[in-house]
């Protein structure tokens, strides 16, 4: 008897994944920013620039709605032992992706590098101290805390 039931059973589909609508509004914005540009952006770069509108994970979303229907293609690249992924419009000739990529190496190995990074950290910390002054408190020793 159960077994006749089981046959009679039938399996619905799986439905389709529907993609995230906040994706697919920066997919449009994206587009509209990328149709207007002739270079390489890196993934982390559209990133930051899209931030203030949308959070980081949907931005990258969004790049891979663009690159699964083809508006972008991309390009791997290892910089100072990262891998970093850059995007670009299919049409860019390859001299021309690879010209901007150079680029953006060069200039991304300056910006990870240890002595930026001692330098950003410096400037941090004194941004804090002024912080910590100006609302009040006294620094006793920069590396010391009273309890």
């Amino acid at each position: 008897m159960i077994d006749n039931y089981y046959e009679y059973l039938e399996e619905e589909p799986e439905p389709e994944p529907q993609p995230d609508p906040m994706a697919v509004t920066a997919s449009k914005e994206l587009k509209k920013f990328l149709s207007r540009r002739r270079m390489p952006y890196y993934v982390g770069q559209l990133e930051c620039m899209f931030e203030k509108k949308y959070f980081h994970w949907v931005t990258h979303r969004a790049i891979r709605l663009l690159i699964g229907e083809g508006y972008l293609k991309e390009s791997s690249a290892v910089i100072a032992g990262n891998d970093v992924t850059f995007v670009h419009r299919p049409k860019l000739s390859p001299a021309v992706v690879n010209r901007h990529i150079n680029s953006a190496k060069r200039l991304l190995i300056t910006a990870w590098s240890e002595e930026m990074a001692k330098m950003r950290g410096a400037h941090l910390e004194a941004l804090v101290r002024a912080e910590l002054r100006a609302n009040g408190f006294r620094i006793i020793d920069k590396y010391k805390t009273i309890s």
